[in-house]
């Protein structure tokens, strides 16, 4: 998935946060803990962010759930876009 977005400052920085079926967070990404912030995990401190998942063979079929959060209660427009492949 791709969120494209343009940062002017650190008020507008958003990140993709995915969740699983019970709504629990796999990607955390938080202010207080940012070394748990990851840069595969399409949470980068600029503009524009891309993350990939390969779901596990044993998942079908599998529900997941995309978040794009505002770090540290950032706000900005985005276009996001998803691929199945």
């Amino acid at each position: 998935m791709d969120l494209v977005f343009e940062q002017e400052n650190s008020q507008q920085d958003l990140d993709i946060h995915l969740h699983d079926e019970h709504g629990v967070d796999l990607t955390p990404c938080s202010p207080e803990e940012p070394e748990s912030c990851s840069l595969d995990n399409g949470q980068s401190a600029d503009s524009d962010e891309h993350f990939e998942l390969e779901a596990p063979a044993a998942c079908q079929p599998c529900t997941f759930y995309v978040v794009v959060q505002g770090f540290g209660g950032s706000q900005n427009r985005y276009d996001i876009s998803i691929a199945l492949e």
